[in-house]
């Protein structure tokens, strides 16, 4: 029998990230998928760290098959710092496996949360798990519009270094803007990706649903390399 005695939940920030692909990844090669999967992870968290020299606040990341959970319990009462943090996480791991030309999709809520090393349970992951499956449909880290709302991160004056790392899209919802100031090479990245995404495009042919995500990646890659030269050249504009 389990015994869940003083095993007690807590308001956490939480991110629910499936990884769109993995079944035909691990059809093709079980192996090299595995490994390609615990590559991505490792690379992850030391990407994080990398960033993030304080290590306490790391959100834990737990894998089972093709989906990541990333956990951190809200310190204090805004909620800001763990929000930050998750989706830090999101966004760095998002990077990590379209590097490796895979696509993930997800949530991010706030609500009660347990995990232990057997089991993960709690609203918050309903919710994120909800927000994935239901209502993402493209390769984007959806933001819960009630969590945008109760930390304010609509208010145009709003300062919070979260506000960073999401951006609105054309359906109005907050999702992770991984292509932003923090990744290395992005420029490069960006560009490099769009011929990913052409190859894949080519590939995935007959697939409509494939190619329907991959084609919103296109778009929301495009819509960010717009913005970077249009910083450019407000910057440059004693140069010209």
């Amino acid at each position: 029998e389990m015994s869940t005695q003083g095993k007690n939940m807590k308001e956490c920030i939480v991110a629910f990230i499936d990884i769109l692909g993995s079944t035909a990844a691990i059809k093709s090669d079980a192996e090299k998928s595995l490994e390609m999967m615990h590559d991505a992870y490792t690379e992850s968290m030391d990407l994080f760290d990398y960033l993030f020299e304080d290590k306490s606040v790391r959100p834990s990341v737990k894998i089972f098959s093709d989906n990541i959970i990333a956990a951190m319990p809200r310190m204090g009462e805004s909620g800001h710092g763990a929000f930050c943090a998750v989706v830090m996480m999101s966004a760095i791991i998002q990077v990590q496996f379209l590097k490796r030309g895979l696509l993930t999709r997800g949530g991010i809520a706030s609500g009660n949360f347990f995990a232990d090393e057997v089991m993960v349970w709690g609203m918050a992951l309903v919710k994120a798990y909800d927000l994935e499956s239901n209502v993402a449909i493209y390769p984007r880290v959806v933001v819960d519009p009630e969590l945008i709302k109760e930390l304010g991160l609509t208010k145009e004056n709003c300062e919070f270094r979260s506000k960073e790392w999401i951006v609105q899209d054309e359906d109005s919802l907050f999702v992770v803007d991984y292509i932003n100031k923090y990744l290395e090479n992005r420029d490069f990245f960006a560009i490099r990706m769009l011929d990913v995404i052409e190859q894949k495009i080519v590939q995935h042919s007959g697939n409509i649903k494939i190619c329907q995500k991959w084609l919103w990646l296109m778009n929301y890659i495009k819509v960010k390399i717009n913005s970077f030269s249009e910083k450019k050249k407000t910057y440059d504009w004693r140069t010209s």
